[in-house]
């Protein structure tokens, strides 16, 4: 299940390498409902991290989904919002920046021996 957030971008952090040479980076995105404002950090992996060429104050909307992970030596549950698609709203009409699939840090790279 994908939810969609439309607002002002407030943050665009810079790219970051994880994991496995993986480019990452969070958007933030404030939404106004009436009196109040929600603002949501939904991070991009991938080529999306890499393409997303937004700026502070520009409108847009963001596809994403919500993941969680058990972390055993804690015993505590982590989630996530990770992107999916990233819609820039423009003067000249909107600009379309999507990842094919969103990354898993449970995924192996292609190098990797699956054994």
């Amino acid at each position: 299940m994908s939810y969609q957030s439309t607002g002002k971008v407030k943050a665009l952090t810079p790219i970051e390498t994880v994991g496995n040479g993986h480019s990452k980076r969070t958007i933030v995105i404030s939404e106004t409902n009436g009196q109040y404002t929600n603002d949501k950090a939904i991070e991009l992996f991938g080529e999306l991290a890499d393409k997303t060429n937004v700026s502070p104050g520009q409108e847009a909307t963001v596809t994403w989904f919500l993941k969680s992970n058990f972390y055993e030596p804690t015993g505590r549950w982590y989630s996530s919002a990770s992107g999916l698609k990233v819609e820039v709203q423009g003067q000249a009409g909107s600009v379309q920046q999507q990842q094919p699939a969103p990354y898993s840090e449970n995924e192996l790279d292609s190098e990797e021996v699956p054994y």
